[in-house]
């Protein structure tokens, strides 16, 4: 695998998705079930590390967002200096426009 030129870095919503997000998976699919799920989200992390370009560029949000699809989910991101800024993880049912607008 290529060598890293980002490293990534959650705000703090993103955290607070994260932590949603193993919680709603905790209590329907059981806590590993959770943990595999979360582990592989941030591999795609990685993945953006080093290729952040794959994302989609998100034009309907403004001109510097990113997004990628992980399973259900959907990372918004921003790239910045040295770093991927992961600043949203929304379930793809969830509109973006309401929930990222104070973001």
């Amino acid at each position: 695998m290529s060598k890293q030129k980002y490293r990534y870095q959650f705000t703090q919503d993103a955290a607070e998705d994260l932590k949603n997000i193993f919680e709603y998976s905790s209590q329907h699919w059981g806590q590993q079930q959770a943990q595999r799920y979360l582990q592989q989200l941030k591999k795609q992390c990685d993945l953006l590390c080093i290729t952040p370009s794959i994302g989609i560029q998100s034009l309907d949000i403004d001109s510097s967002s990113f997004r990628f699809p992980y399973a259900e989910h959907m990372l918004y991101y921003k790239v910045k200096d040295s770093h991927v800024i992961i600043y949203a993880i929304l379930h793809k049912s969830m509109l973006p426009e309401k929930h990222l607008s104070e973001r």
